[in-house]
């Protein structure tokens, strides 16, 4: 304790629970299983909370998320005002480049094609994997667009790409 239970499978956090009571873990429990049999338990991790998308071969800048609440969930995700996302990340240039290192590598590791996004924490100058997003929410105002357009593609062009690369 604390720990993270979230379900294996979906996204925007729903069905993931923050448990510091040892008591409040069946509930947690039960609230991820309503998403997917297949649930993760696993330490709850504080630090500096990062995102990096892979386009291709080319790992995308670093965004920091803030969020207002305990934890990037449902609600610091989608309402205005509930978090920061910040592009480029207020972290080292070296620390910049092991994060997308790391994460061309996780999506190499997973056999991943096209683009993806993953998810990292980063505490005490140690990077930890929270998970990877093979299908990245894609509105113009999710990370993956955000990551784009701070190198310089546009939304068109970003989808543009990722035609480009589903049909190599």
């Amino acid at each position: 304790m604390p720990c993270v239970i979230k379900p294996v499978n979906g996204g925007s956090s729903i069905g993931v629970s923050i448990v510091t009571r040892q008591e409040d873990l069946s509930k947690a429990i039960l609230e991820a299983k309503k998403y997917d049999e297949n649930i993760v338990v696993e330490e709850l991790i504080k630090g500096v909370e990062v995102t990096c998308g892979v386009l291709g071969d080319v790992a995308l800048p670093v965004v920091e998320i803030v969020p207002k609440n305990d934890f990037f969930d449902y609600e610091a995700k989608y309402t205005d005002g509930m978090s920061q996302e910040i592009c480029p990340a207020r972290i080292s240039e070296e620390m910049t480049k092991k994060v997308q290192n790391l994460a061309l590598k996780v999506f190499k590791i997973i056999g991943g094609r096209g683009y993806t996004r993953v998810d990292m924490i980063i505490k005490d100058g140690l990077i930890y994997v929270l998970e990877i997003n093979t299908l990245p929410g894609m509105t113009p105002n999710s990370l993956l667009p955000k990551e784009a357009k701070a190198m310089g593609l546009s939304y068109s062009q970003l989808l543009d790409r990722i035609i480009e690369l589903a049909l190599e």
